[in-house]
């Protein structure tokens, strides 16, 4: 039995390029983006008329975001999904991503896990027998793959902050030093077939 996969890293790491690789030569692994369940669809639950989503108990709340996994996601501003994060966590307690998420992993496939927040989920995750993989990146070429062109045509304070703040919430430092192995992607890209076969090999 392959062993499941959580990937740990700021912002513009890599994660998601990484993903999409480790899932082309293992079309079997299952990809969850956690933000798209614990963030994105109860938002676009509470724009379409749930703004009182977070007052539910806590299976109330899974319950209401299994039932809608389908719906149509919108573009929200990274500002908002990281205070609804912040809301969520603070109603629940950090464990409510991992419940979220949880009716989204498969039995008898390995499964990848992608942003998941807060060190207490890697921790928890590990347990489990999860295979971390860190992702480090200067803050620099974060601003930069988050925001493009962006980045340079304007002055990065305000846009470093917004980065600075998205990696201290989901505690990117505590989860690298948690990760079995740490890729640095600052340079490099993430999806390199170096870094893709030694991950492939590590969770056979």
């Amino acid at each position: 039995m392959m062993k499941n996969i959580v990937l740990v890293g700021g912002t513009g790491s890599g994660k998601t390029t990484l993903a999409n690789a480790l899932q082309r030569e293992l079309p079997e692994l299952n990809y969850v983006y956690v933000s798209k369940y614990a963030v994105r669809i109860p938002m676009t639950l509470m724009a379409d008329g749930h703004p009182d989503l977070l007052s539910l108990s806590r299976n109330n709340y899974v319950d209401a975001i299994v039932r809608t996994h389908s719906v149509e996601l919108r573009d929200f501003s990274r500002d908002d999904m990281l205070n609804f994060s912040y809301n969520l966590v603070r109603t629940y307690g950090r464990r409510i991503i991992l419940d979220v998420v949880a009716p989204f992993t498969v039995d008898k496939r390995p499964n990848l896990l992608d942003n998941v927040a807060k060190a207490g989920n890697v921790e928890y995750l590990k347990t489990m027998g999860y295979y971390v993989v860190g992702l480090n990146c200067s803050l620099e070429n974060q601003v930069k793959r988050r925001f493009g062109k962006l980045a340079d045509d304007a002055d990065c304070s305000d846009l470093e902050m917004q980065v600075h703040r998205s990696n201290e919430f989901f505690m990117v430092d505590k989860c690298l030093k948690l990760a079995d192995v740490v890729y640095d992607t600052g340079e490099n890209r993430s999806d390199s077939p170096e870094i893709v076969k030694e991950i492939l090999q590590a969770i056979r």
